[in-house]
């Protein structure tokens, strides 16, 4: 989705919220996800957070900003 939106800007914000919700919100998911693949949680984030950096992502939620502040610091 992320080299989508990069390339054909076709992937609208609320899409993104959408897998954001999906993903990282959703706490069953989430969980699923850090136990299994604790690398490719890292990763997901910092898409999300690349995608929110080059505009092709403004979130919707401020409850976002919170979970990506660590990746600012990187």
């Amino acid at each position: 989705m992320f080299a989508f939106a990069a390339t054909t800007g076709a992937v609208k914000t609320h899409h993104f919220d959408l897998a954001f919700e999906a993903f990282i919100e959703d706490e069953t998911v989430r969980n699923f996800i850090l136990a299994n693949n604790l690398a490719g949680y890292d990763e997901l984030l910092a898409k999300f957070d690349e995608a929110r950096k080059r505009g092709l992502w403004s979130p919707r939620s401020n409850s976002v900003y919170d979970l990506l502040d660590p990746f600012d610091e990187r």
